[in-house]
């Protein structure tokens, strides 16, 4: 399974998403060591990292963003 990843940045840190042409596999929930999220990508050890994912996986991690935006608001 070809597997592709990404780190991505919110307003608590570093998170992850991974995807295959089926959709997404996975998601790292953000850490505010990126570390952490580096090393959750180790899961798919055969996995490539994307530098522009595509707009189905853009619109997941834009969700994640708002919902972690919003989650932080005192």
């Amino acid at each position: 399974m070809d597997v592709t990843c990404t780190l991505f940045e919110t307003a608590i840190g570093t998170g992850a998403i991974a995807w295959t042409p089926r959709g997404v596999v996975g998601t790292f929930l953000p850490d505010a060591d990126p570390k952490s999220a580096r090393a959750w990508l180790k899961r798919f050890p055969r996995g490539v990292e994307a530098a522009e994912p595509p707009a189905e996986v853009v619109r997941a991690i834009e969700d994640i963003r708002a919902l972690l935006r919003w989650s932080s608001t005192p």
